[in-house]
């Protein structure tokens, strides 16, 4: 909160992707959902579309229906929004993908595979409105 006030912005004007969509990342996502829906008087339907949810399938995509885990439905992405995207032969959409994609403003890890985010994912994150890339 204190950043989106640092930088004029609203908290639904953010693009967050968590890398780790077990029970510790949709606990975040859920927190920082139900503030942009109580700070910025939005929908929860559209909070939960600034949210990119990866697991160790990849990104989290309608495509992957039974095995969506519960909980993480309302988050599940479009299929043919990353339809352009191509895919690892198991089928995934991988966090450097995602990262390139979206520019996310914010970044969470919460996964238990270390050293995920490294220096190749920098120049795609948006930091305080500007594209470093």
């Amino acid at each position: 909160m204190s950043a989106v006030g640092v930088t004029k912005t609203r908290l639904i004007d953010q693009r967050i992707i968590v890398y780790g969509a077990g029970t510790a990342g949709l606990g975040i996502v859920h927190q920082i959902r139900d503030a942009m829906v109580t700070t910025d008087g939005v929908s929860e339907e559209e909070a939960n579309s600034k949210f990119y949810l990866i697991d160790k399938n990849g990104l989290i995509v309608k495509g992957f229906g039974d095995k969506i885990r519960h909980g993480l439905e309302p988050f599940a992405r479009a299929d043919d929004e990353w339809a352009h995207v191509d895919q690892t032969a198991s089928g995934k959409i991988t966090l450097l993908d995602t990262v390139q994609n979206v520019k996310p403003t914010v970044l969470i890890g919460t996964s238990t595979h270390g050293g995920a985010f490294t220096e190749e994912y920098v120049p795609f994150v948006v930091i305080w409105g500007h594209t470093r890339h």
